[in-house]
């Protein structure tokens, strides 16, 4: 599996960090703030343990997880209960360390959840006592 790793080409020691540990330089990218430099490394992946892997996804936390039903000669994984779809993972684990990780990750939504809802409700009355003032 190949893992990728973005870094803004100002950070010279997270670039020097990278390239003792192993990542070659890929490619850059242009964006509206700089540059980045884009590194990779080949990971190993144990065949036949259980793995459990994570992929980005658009929500906190920003990742989702599950059992790892396949590993795909290019580096994407299939999941267990998925349908079939594939995902490109950021990380793969034994299943063990997966199931921690995913457990703490899920601790982690609940408590932004409830923080998120005791913000959204000291906003709306705010935003009430904003419209009470000019419908008045």
């Amino acid at each position: 599996m190949i893992e990728t790793h973005r870094v803004w080409c100002e950070d010279i020691q997270a670039i020097l960090n990278l390239q003792n540990s192993g990542w070659t330089y890929r490619e850059a990218e242009s964006l509206d703030r700089g540059y980045r430099l884009v590194y990779q490394r080949e990971t190993p992946v144990e065949t036949g343990k259980p793995l459990y892997a994570f992929w980005k996804y658009d929500q906190f936390p920003f990742f989702l997880g599950g059992e790892v039903a396949e590993v795909l000669p290019d580096g994407s994984v299939r999941i267990v209960g998925y349908g079939g779809y594939s995902f490109v993972p950021v990380k793969l684990l034994p299943l063990k360390q997966g199931l921690d990780l995913h457990q703490k990750l899920a601790d982690l939504k609940r408590d932004f959840r409830t923080e998120e809802a005791l913000l959204v409700g000291t906003y709306m009355q705010k935003r009430s006592r904003i419209i009470e003032g000019v419908l008045e």
